[in-house]
């Protein structure tokens, strides 16, 4: 196990996990936030609805420590980006064009489900 890790084995499989369950999402919702605000009316905000988990809020009993940080940051990250985007956020004033070009940021967090992975 040592030399797993020094071999960088197991980090590998942590930064995949962080790489897909963490960066992408933040990475994605940057680069469509000019679409969202475009989009956005007074009545009818832009959204962004994160994929979490149970895990990130509840600890499972499998040893799946990077899924359950991952989302356990990607909950901190919806809270987060939710107040930067929102109406009571820095970025929720009026814009020029009558829209308000705010984003609600949300996340769902599906429990477990069984599958082919798990199995």
């Amino acid at each position: 196990e040592a030399l797993e890790r020094k071999s960088g084995k197991m980090n590998w499989g942590w930064d995949k996990v962080l790489d897909l369950n963490l960066k992408a999402p933040f990475y994605l919702t940057r680069s469509l936030l000019p679409s969202l605000r475009r989009a956005a009316e007074p009545d009818n905000p832009g959204r962004v609805i994160m994929i979490g988990s149970v895990v990130g809020v509840t600890p499972q009993d499998f040893p799946t420590h990077a899924y359950d940080a991952s989302k356990a940051a990607l909950h901190s990250l919806t809270r987060k980006l939710a107040f930067e985007l929102g109406p009571s956020g820095p970025a929720g004033e009026l814009q020029e064009d009558g829209g308000e070009g705010r984003v609600t940021v949300n996340a769902i967090a599906p429990g477990y489900v069984p599958t082919r992975c798990v199995a």
